[in-house]
This record gives C-alpha cells, sequence and structure tokens, in this order.
C-alpha cells in the first residue's frame, strides 16, 4: 500500500459509506440478532458550494434492491477520517431515505452513483479535513497515465481504524466497526481479459508487479467499490494527478479492476447540476 504521509494527504478525498442489515420482520419490526455492517468507497466532488457524493451506481442499486426485498437498513453513516487532518473518528449520520440520490446508467459498464449531499453534512465533512475533488483535478486528463492508485477500504483489511456506529432503530446500541482504508497502486492494461470487456468505454488496470501492493495480503478488493482511481503522470518534469475513474468491477483471478470513466460523468454532473 501506499506510504502512510502520501496516504494521510490522498485520504482527504476517501469518504467510506456504511451502513446495517438489521435482522426484522416484514413488517419492519426489530428482531434479535446480529446486525451486519456493510460499507462501500465514495468520494465527494464539488459544484460551486454544492457538494455531491459519488461512488458507484451498483452500490446504491443494492441498496434499493435490499430494501425493495423486504430488508430493514439502517445505520447510514459517513466515516470521514482518513486524512491526516481529521478530528474525529466519529462517522457523520447520513439521512439516506431522504437524499437526493441517482444511480446513473445500467450499473454495469456505465456504472455511477450520485447523492446530493445537504450543507451541513457538507460542513462536517470539510471539518474533518475532506476535500471534494473539483474541476481543476479531473478536467484535461491525458487519455492514458503512466500508473494508477486505488483508494478505498476493502472489508478484507480490519483494525486500522475503529469507528464508532450507532443505530437509529435501537438507540441504545453502540456498535464498534472496524475499517482499513488502502491505496492500491496498478499498472494500465491494453488488452483487458476478456471477461471484463464491456461495450462502453472503461479503464483497465492490474496491480503492479514487483512492488509491495502485488504482494500485500489481500486476496479481495470488496469494499473498495465506488473509490476513485487516480492516474499520474509527468508534465514538464514533474508528476501530476487527475482522478480517472470510478472503481467498479474486479477480476479476482487475474487481480485486474475496471473503472468507469470519471471525466465524462463528471460533465454530466456539472450539466444535472445547472438544471
Amino acid at each position: 500500500m501506499f506510504p502512510n504521509h502520501a496516504m494521510k494527504y490522498f485520504g482527504r478525498h476517501l469518504v467510506t459509506l456504511l451502513w446495517s442489515d438489521v435482522p426484522a420482520t416484514p413488517q419492519g419490526i426489530v428482531l434479535p440478532g446480529e446486525r451486519r455492517t456493510l460499507n462501500a468507497s465514495s468520494f465527494a466532488m464539488a459544484v460551486n458550494d454544492t457538494w455531491y457524493l459519488v461512488t458507484a451506481g451498483h452500490v446504491l442499486a443494492g441498496i434499493d434492491k435490499s430494501v425493495k426485498q423486504g430488508k430493514k437498513l439502517d445505520g447510514f453513516y459517513l466515516v470521514d477520517s482518513w486524512s491526516g487532518r481529521c478530528r474525529s473518528d466519529v462517522p457523520v449520520p447520513l439521512p439516506f431515505d431522504s437524499l437526493d440520490k441517482e444511480s446513473v446508467g445500467n450499473n454495469d459498464d456505465i456504472d455511477y452513483g450520485i447523492i446530493r449531499l445537504p450543507n451541513l453534512i457538507r460542513d462536517n465533512l470539510m471539518a474533518n479535513g475532506v476535500e471534494a475533488i473539483t474541476k481543476e483535478q479531473w478536467i484535461n486528463q491525458p487519455a492514458v497515465c503512466e500508473f494508477y492508485w486505488l483508494l478505498g477500504t476493502p472489508t478484507e483489511l480490519k483494525a486500522q481504524q475503529t469507528v464508532r456506529q450507532f443505530s437509529s432503530s435501537q438507540p441504545s446500541m453502540e456498535d464498534s466497526v472496524q475499517l482499513a482504508a488502502a491505496m492500491l497502486r496498478l499498472e494500465h492494461v491494453v488488452d483487458p481479459p476478456t471477461e471484463l470487456l464491456k461495450a462502453h468505454h472503461r479503464i483497465y488496470a492490474r496491480f503492479a508487479e514487483d512492488t509491495p501492493q502485488s504482494r500485500i495480503p489481500l486476496s479481495d478488493i470488496d469494499g473498495m467499490s465506488g473509490g476513485p482511481l487516480f492516474g499520474f503522470k509527468r508534465i514538464d518534469g514533474r508528476l501530476k494527478y487527475w482522478i480517472v475513474g470510478v472503481q467498479s468491477g474486479w477480476l479476482k483471478g487475474k487481480r485486474t479492476i475496471a473503472a468507469c470513466p470519471f471525466e465524462v460523468f463528471a460533465e454530466f454532473v456539472f450539466a444535472y447540476h445547472a438544471e
């Protein structure tokens, strides 16, 4: 993974979406039993003074499907304590059901999710060191980068940070959830595995060989869906970076990821916001 100081720097762009699957009757009555805590990766994007939370579309679609199946989902929070500037490890409550949100695309090769954040939540995230992606960080990016870094919170990694999670269904209950952030170095793939090829353009990359990242004890990147993919390239002798993609697909056997391009989606968000 990335050196600790760099993780703290880029961690300002990472926000973890956290929620629980609560045992309940079809009528929504909470039952005794173990709550299953789930998480996905995301990041904030700024359009003027408005902040949007960006993740993978299949994350939001999966939540919607669970609700339609009668499952009770509860305890939605944003974990915003990954940067070196954070002041609190207490997650920010997210009124998920009442927010303006959209799964954009087909949740496959076009796989974007967006949530419009209230100003109060924006201000809380900002106060804890979160920095939203701005237009300058995605516009005029190169067609191909020298290498990539994928940022997110894989469920397989534990014990880096313990966050407190509270249940609105059971106000007296407090859960401790262990999460860990990772930043994984990837190399561009010109000829991706056929299993990952889709009709629409995506960015393909695999774990870099002969690096610490290729030897980390991480067999799966579940939980990193929706995380930002950063691309790096030297321009006039200086190493620059852009956010180039949103993590969407993963072929475990080939250790290869597929990310949906961010620039075209960002342009869509700007147009959506202007309406």
